[in-house]
This record gives structure tokens, C-alpha cells and sequence, in this order.
């Protein structure tokens, strides 16, 4: 039987509601408290549905940091090995609004991004609000181990390994202790599953 995840659909919901209490003031400051060199804070973006996946792929080789959080795809049968976005149309994408939105906004299957419904502006999501979606992830995977490296960074294959020297940023995090990374192979990109030793962070 398919386990209910009470609390995963309710914290969409609520980076709104979050948003709304706060002071005008508080949103607007964000940019700055983060300081020149990096403006970049967390939005949730609208993606068509049954596309989350290639329109990720497509930001995080352009260095985008977008996390996709997803549970295991259910049968009449029961759980299988396969996984589908727990969020489905839904992606969470770390920018700097003012200057990359644009060329975010202009990939195909992108639809917008989640704003106030009052003021209109885009919502910032708080890392407490994604520190519980990954939570709730955790759970439902109920396999995953806990890593040292998140989706979107970039990490360098180490010596020994077929893929030595070659880097690129997480993909996913993929069960046992095995990293799926985005490699640069042949003038093409190339998802790639490797034991979390093979890798190190840049």
C-alpha cells in the first residue's frame, strides 16, 4: 500500500503563506544581506510536467543549482526501483533573480516561477523550508544515505577511476553510496553513476 506523505504537498502551500507574513522589507534586503558576489537565492520554478528532469539537466550544465525532490513511483503492484518528482511541475532552482532569471525563463518547458499573489514579486525560499523538503524526501526514499555532497555541485573524478580528471556538477544522488554526475564526454553530456569515493568536491 502506498504510504501517505502527510506533510509533503502542505509545503508548497506554505512557502506562500511563509511569504506573505513577512515584511516587505525582509524580501527586499535579501539580495544585499548575501553580499555582491552572490545574490543567488532559492525560487521555485513552474516546469510543464513530465519535463522537470530535462529542464534541470539543461540549467545544472549551465551551473544552475536545481533540485527536482523525488519519491518512489508507485504500482498496483507496489513500490518499484523507479522514481518520479514528488512535486510534480515543480523544481527548486538556486539564481540571481534580476540577472539569470531571463535566460531561465527562456528554456523551453519552463513555465514561471512561484510569486506573491499580493505584491506579485517572486517568492524567496528559506533554506528551513528546503531543509524540510529534503526531510521529507529522505523519508519517502527511505534508502538514501546521507552524503557530504548535494545535487548541483561540482566535483572532479579522482585518479583510478575510467572517468579520471573529468568533472561536472551532481546530477543525483543516486542509493548506496553512488553520485550520478553530469560528465562532458565527446562534445556531449553523460550521466554518470560513481561510487561517492570516486568523487571530489572543486
Amino acid at each position: 500500500m502506498k504510504p501517505k506523505l502527510k506533510n509533503a504537498i502542505p509545503v508548497l502551500a506554505k512557502l506562500a503563506a511563509d511569504h506573505a507574513a513577512r515584511e516587505m522589507s525582509e524580501h527586499e534586503a535579501m539580495p544585499r544581506k548575501l553580499g555582491r558576489e552572490d545574490r543567488r537565492c532559492w525560487y521555485l520554478l513552474t516546469i510543464e510536467r513530465r519535463r522537470e528532469n530535462t529542464v534541470s539537466a539543461h540549467l545544472i550544465g549551465r551551473g544552475i543549482r536545481v533540485y527536482v525532490p523525488e519519491q518512489p513511483k508507485w504500482t498496483p503492484r507496489g513500490r518499484t526501483k523507479q522514481r518520479e518528482p514528488m512535486f510534480p511541475g515543480y523544481a527548486f532552482a538556486r539564481i540571481d533573480y534580476e540577472n539569470e532569471w531571463p535566460r531561465v525563463r527562456s528554456r523551453p518547458g519552463v513555465i514561471g516561477v512561484l510569486k506573491d499573489a499580493k505584491t506579485g514579486l517572486p517568492i524567496v525560499v528559506r533554506e528551513s523550508d528546503l531543509v524540510r523538503v529534503t526531510d521529507i524526501e529522505r523519508a519517502a526514499l527511505d534508502t538514501r544515505k546521507r552524503s557530504s555532497f548535494a545535487v548541483g555541485d561540482r566535483v572532479r573524478v579522482r585518479d583510478g577511476s575510467p572517468w579520471s580528471d573529468l568533472d561536472g556538477p551532481i546530477w543525483r544522488l543516486a542509493e548506496k553510496d553512488r553520485i550520478v554526475v553530469l560528465l562532458h564526454v565527446l562534445g556531449r553530456r553523460v550521466k554518470v553513476e560513481l561510487p561517492e569515493r570516486e568523487i571530489e568536491a572543486i
